[in-house]
């Protein structure tokens, strides 16, 4: 994942700001290709214990994914007074999350565009001092 070019993109970014836009321009198309996988593997989850399992993984890895973006925020001392890595690491979870894009993009009707500037704006605003 670190070798793909979007996210070469944001680790040779100098600027904490485009890093962010550059991050949350990401976060569309991955929920546009993974989606429809993860939107039955939650679904599922409920009713077989090795589905189960398996989210589990997959929000671990995610977690640790946003966590190493988070890390890297953090190590060049941008991250906002008083927000711990764990903190920031759970908002962009949070943010990030499949759930998130669905109540805004399927039951809003938010396109891609409009919920990539929201969550920069979002994600800025919650990590970053103004």
């Amino acid at each position: 994942v670190g070798e793909r070019p979007a996210i070469r993109a944001i680790h040779d970014e100098p600027d904490p700001r485009k890093q962010i836009a550059l991050y949350a321009a990401t976060q569309p198309g991955i929920h546009r290709r993974a989606g429809p996988l993860l939107r039955a593997l939650r679904d599922a989850k409920a009713h077989d214990p090795d589905l189960a399992q398996l989210w589990e993984r997959l929000e671990a890895w995610r977690l640790e994914g946003q966590g190493q973006f988070v890390g890297m925020l953090a190590d060049r001392g941008v991250l906002r007074a008083g927000l711990s890595r764990e903190d920031a690491t759970t908002v962009v979870w949070t943010l990030c999350s499949l759930a998130v894009h669905d109540l805004l993009v399927t039951e809003r009707g938010w396109s891609d565009e409009r919920y990539e500037v929201w969550l920069t704006t979002a994600l800025t605003r919650e990590l970053l001092e103004s």
